[in-house]
């Protein structure tokens, strides 16, 4: 629909103004990842939106992350410019805006891309998460994306870790970085600060599945 890439820019500029709310209120910022669809990304200005609005609130490019899926980008291409989405990633990349793929692995089916554009992390998606510990495929297809991503320069990022197994294989096997209800549920804006300001989270009351896990 014509919704796309006006709600695109929504977010854009809501991301940056949240970031620079929680800087104020004395928060250790980190970069802020949001998803960019195809459209926003063929069809809009987004590197200039992104710059206009960093400078305008003096935030750096690089605290922004934009998340891209394999099938949403690679798999729909702009006919009246099939390199459109490579030309915009390059824009965002000489900005200093970092990029990731999104969903990593259930899309589009060629690596060649990973050689042609510059990434910045690689977002395991959580099918391949989910039954990482007991289901020996899904273990290999993880344990060949990470070694993968490694020899890249490349970061990982599992997504929706729910228990301490799976985190724990994907330590073992060098996984940077995971993301999953098992340390977080969606939140408020509002309620984010809180991961920011240093201060100790009690994650047995946000989440009451860890004394499961922990008996």
């Amino acid at each position: 629909t014509g919704l796309m890439v006006p709600i695109g820019e929504f977010v854009l500029q809501r991301a940056v103004e949240d970031a620079v709310r929680w800087r104020q209120a004395g928060g250790t910022l980190v970069p802020i990842a949001f998803n960019v669809s195809a459209v926003q990304l063929q069809r809009s200005n987004l590197a200039e939106n992104i710059s206009r609005l960093t400078r305008q609130h003096g935030l750096e490019p690089s605290l922004l992350q934009v998340e891209l899926t394999e099938g949403a980008v690679f798999e729909r291409r702009d006919a009246r410019n099939p390199d459109a989405s490579q030309d915009a990633v390059a824009s965002l990349r000489e900005l200093g805006v970092r990029i990731a793929i999104d969903d990593f692995g259930v899309g589009y089916s060629s690596l060649s891309y990973l050689k042609r554009w510059r990434v910045d992390a690689l977002k395991i998606d959580r099918s391949f998460v989910r039954d990482l510990v007991t289901d020996l495929s899904d273990l290999a297809i993880v344990s060949a994306i990470i070694a993968m991503a490694r020899h890249l320069h490349i970061e990982v990022v599992a997504e929706g870790i729910e228990g301490w197994q799976q985190l724990e294989k994907l330590r073992q096997l060098g996984c940077g970085f995971a993301q999953g209800y098992l340390f977080a549920r969606p939140a408020p804006a509002q309620d984010c600060a809180l991961y920011l300001s240093g201060q100790p989270l009690d994650l047995t009351q946000t989440l009451p599945a860890l004394r499961v896990l922990r008996a």
